[in-house]
């Protein structure tokens, strides 16, 4: 995914026919060439996914896999874990982003989710989603 500015990007949810803008609890971390951080995020507005440059040389790699747990229950938890990774073409920077995520009031099931980066906007990219599993 290209950015046209640098930018975090964030998820929300889509549940009873609106996006849901508050209440989201997580944990991540970024691992990059030796350093990494850890934060936890509560009541946040949307849950943290990667942060992107904008400003990458030619072949640089953003890809992001986002898994969504009990997403039809309305009487469990339903979880986000995402695992983003970025690798420039001349080698000089690798970072690796783990998250998980969690909204605790699970009274509607999630019937959806929008990525979206804090600033700019995403120029080129392609999102698959792959099939809903009951089991």
């Amino acid at each position: 995914v290209d950015l046209s500015a640098q930018a975090a990007v964030y998820a929300q949810l889509y549940r009873d026919g609106a996006y849901v803008t508050s209440g989201y609890e997580a944990a991540g971390t970024e691992i990059n060439d030796g350093s990494s951080w850890l934060k936890i995020y509560g009541s946040k507005s949307a849950i943290f996914c990667a942060y992107a440059d904008s400003d990458e040389p030619a072949g640089a790699n953003h890809n992001m896999r986002v898994w969504l747990y009990n997403p039809a229950s309305v009487t469990s938890f339903q979880t986000v874990a995402v695992l983003a990774d970025y690798y420039n073409s001349n080698g000089s920077i690798a970072k690796a982003y783990i998250t998980s995520g969690l909204k605790s009031d699970y009274d509607e099931a999630i019937t959806g989710i929008k990525f979206y980066p804090s600033s700019g906007n995403f120029e080129t990219g392609t999102v698959r989603m792959y099939g809903y599993n009951a089991t």
